[in-house]
């Protein structure tokens, strides 16, 4: 960090964004009361998709400025709560039409400070930071860049690094314990995802990726939640099952 002709040509915004991703991870577990890193970012990316989470409009953005500008007059107007509890309820119970799922105008309206990064945001690569090795996958969120979403490839985090921390490691080169990583890294430019056609409005609850979705995904995230939809299902089932010896009865 004392050579500042060095640091300046380290990828800090990896490096950032991977502590982020690490700190996401880590906030899913049911027990953990809040979330670390740059969670600035995550409260501008929400605000920009979740407009449901604000108290008021949407505020112009600044000419010739970036775009989380336009919250700097009116943050502290927005009724929020500090609570985690509170959010993953507000996220079960969002529908698909709360969601903006193209935040940003199409790229060849964007400013030249937003595109000149294009061949690394888009890009399937690992974000380090000395332990942390997290997976920019936009491969995954294609939606947001206008195209149809394929079923997706398996998450890329390895296992043996994902939980990996410095306490005790003092010694240790991560050079080599991420070699793999840096490799891939190094060769960043060459991982760009495929784009695939435009996605005109919602995708149909029979498309290949809703029914993989129904198949792989989690219907909630809040615990209470998640116990209130398996005595449901269970009691229609039950109903379910009723009905039909009911008919079969009625039938015969």
């Amino acid at each position: 960090m004392c050579d500042f002709q060095t640091i300046k040509t380290y990828a800090w915004g990896a490096a950032v964004l991977g502590y982020l991703y690490r700190n996401l991870c880590t906030s899913t577990d049911y027990k953990t009361p809040s979330c670390g890193g740059f969670t600035l970012l995550l409260q501008l990316w929400a605000w920009e998709r979740f407009p449901t989470i604000l108290s008021s409009p949407f505020p112009p953005i600044p000419p010739a400025c970036p775009v989380g500008l336009r919250w700097s007059n009116t943050a502290t107007k927005i009724s929020m709560s500090d609570d985690i509890k509170f959010y993953r309820k507000f996220f079960d119970r969002l529908t698909r039409k709360s969601i903006i799922w193209q935040p940003y105008p199409p790229l060849e309206q964007m400013p030249e400070d937003c595109t000149q990064g294009i061949r690394i945001w888009g890009s399937v690569i690992p974000l380090l930071s000395l332990c942390i090795c997290e997976w920019h996958q936009p491969d995954r969120v294609m939606r947001q860049f206008g195209y149809q979403q394929p079923v997706p490839n398996p998450p890329m985090t390895p296992a043996h690094v994902h939980a990996l921390t410095l306490r005790g490691k003092t010694d240790d080169d991560w050079t080599t314990i991420l070699s793999p990583a840096l490799e891939h890294w190094a060769n960043r430019y060459a991982y760009h995802f495929a784009p695939t056609s435009p996605q005109v409005g919602l995708l149909g609850p029979n498309s290949e990726y809703m029914r993989w979705y129904r198949r792989k995904g989690k219907l909630y995230i809040d615990p209470d939640e998640v116990k209130d939809s398996i005595v449901i299902s269970s009691y229609s089932r039950k109903l379910a099952c009723g009905k039909h010896h009911q008919v079969g009865a009625a039938a015969t």
